[in-house]
C-alpha cells in the first residue's frame, strides 16, 4: 500500500448511504475490467468529477477490502477510518496511485490486485490465500489541492478535538461524575484512597487495570474474571502471565501520557478511574480497531505496589499498554 496511508476520523451516521453505495459496487463487480500498465485490474464506477486528482494532492478515500472467499478484511465506512493519501507518481502494483490519478472527488472504483504481487517479499496473512487476488472497493471522498492541505488538516484536527471534548463532557455530565481535572485535561476520581507512598519518576509501579471507551466497550483488561465475562479471555495471554498486575517504570515516557501523569498522583493502594482525551492517549492515529483516532479513554486502575527506583534512567525502551489485550 502507499506509504502515505494513515488513519483519520470520520463522521458517523451515514450507514444507509454506505449500504447503497456498497450494493452499487457489488452489482458492478463482475462486469468487465480494464488493466493499467503495471497490471492492476480496475473498473471505475460513477466517474464524472470535473477535476481529477493530481500528483501532490491530498485525497481522502473510503475503502472496503475483500479476499477471494468474499470475506471483508477492512471496511473504513464502518470503522470510521478513511484513508488519507498524498498522491504520488505510480511506483508499483502495490499502490493505488495509478487508480487515484484517474479519479476525482466522489468518484469510485473497484481494483483487483494479485496477492503474490501485493505481499511480494513479505509473509501473507493466514486469511488471505496465496495465488488469489484481493478486491478493493474504494470511493474518493475529498480531493484537496497541495496549497490547501495544511488548512484542511488544521480544520479537521480542530473539529475532531471539539467533538472529542464534547463527548467527554457529556459522559461526565450523564454519569454525574465529579472528577479532579488537571491542566493537561486528565480527569480522575479516587474510589479508594491508598495510604502507601506515591511513586516518583523512575520508580516501578505495579498496576491492575481495565480500559474502556466512552461507549462502554472494554478494549483491554488484566482482570481474568472480567476477560472471561466479556468473552475476551486469551489462554495464551494467561500462560504468559498477562493477567497478573503489570510492572512498568513511571514518569519516563514508557507508557501513554495519561498513565504517566495520573499514577504519579496516586498513593500505593489507591483505586481510581482515569478519564483523559486522546492527546494523553493514542492521539490522532489511534492504536487498534477499537481505539480509533481522537479516542477518549477511561481506565479503572489500582496501584498495587510501588517499587522504589534509583532515579530516571538515561534511556528507556519504549512500551505501551497493549490496546488489543494480547
Amino acid at each position: 500500500m502507499n506509504t502515505y496511508l494513515n488513519l483519520i476520523t470520520r463522521t458517523k451516521g451515514f450507514y444507509l448511504v454506505f449500504s447503497g453505495f456498497f450494493l452499487l459496487l457489488v452489482s458492478c463487480a463482475n462486469m468487465g475490467f480494464n488493466q493499467t500498465k503495471s497490471g492492476l485490474s480496475y473498473k471505475i464506477i460513477g466517474a464524472g468529477a470535473s477535476k481529477k486528482a493530481q500528483i501532490g494532492d491530498f485525497v481522502v478515500v473510503d475503502l472496503i477490502t475483500k479476499n477471494s472467499a468474499d470475506s471483508v478484511l477492512e471496511n473504513t465506512w464502518l470503522n470510521h477510518r478513511a484513508r488519507k493519501v498524498i498522491v504520488q507518481k505510480p511506483n508499483s502494483i502495490r499502490d493505488f496511485n495509478e487508480i487515484i490519478l484517474m479519479l476525482g472527488e466522489k468518484d469510485s472504483a473497484i481494483v483487483k490486485i494479485p496477492v503474490d504481487s501485493l505481499f511480494k517479499g513479505n509473509p501473507i496473512p493466514k486469511e488471505i490465500k496465496a495465488g488469489s487476488s484481493l478486491t478493493f472497493y474504494l470511493k474518493v471522498q475529498h480531493v484537496i489541492p497541495q496549497n490547501q492541505i495544511q488548512a484542511y488538516l488544521s480544520k479537521e484536527k480542530e473539529d475532531a478535538e471539539k467533538t472529542e471534548k464534547a463527548g467527554l463532557d457529556k459522559y461526565i455530565k450523564d454519569h454525574n461524575l465529579k472528577p479532579i481535572t488537571t491542566a493537561s485535561g486528565l480527569n480522575y476520581i479516587i474510589s479508594k484512597q491508598g495510604t502507601g507512598p506515591k511513586p516518583v519518576a523512575g520508580d516501578t509501579v505495579v498496576v491492575n487495570y481495565t480500559g474502556r471507551l466512552l461507549n462502554g466497550k472494554i478494549f483491554d483488561t488484566n482482570s481474568e474474571d472480567l476477560a472471561k465475562q466479556t468473552k475476551t479471555f486469551n489462554m495464551q495471554r494467561k500462560m504468559q502471565k498477562g493477567y497478573d498486575p503489570i510492572h512498568f517504570p513511571i514518569g519516563v515516557n514508557a507508557v501513554i501520557k495519561g498513565w504517566d501523569e495520573a499514577l504519579l498522583l496516586l498513593n500505593k493502594g489507591t483505586k481510581a478511574q482515569l478519564l483523559f482525551p486522546s492527546n494523553l492517549g493514542y492521539g490522532e492515529r489511534g492504536a487498534s480497531a477499537d481505539i480509533g483516532p481522537y479516542s477518549t479513554l477511561i481506565f479503572d486502575v489500582e496501584l498495587v505496589d510501588v517499587i522504589k527506583g534509583k532515579g530516571v534512567p538515561k534511556t528507556m525502551p519504549g512500551m505501551q499498554i497493549n490496546p488489543n489485550g494480547k
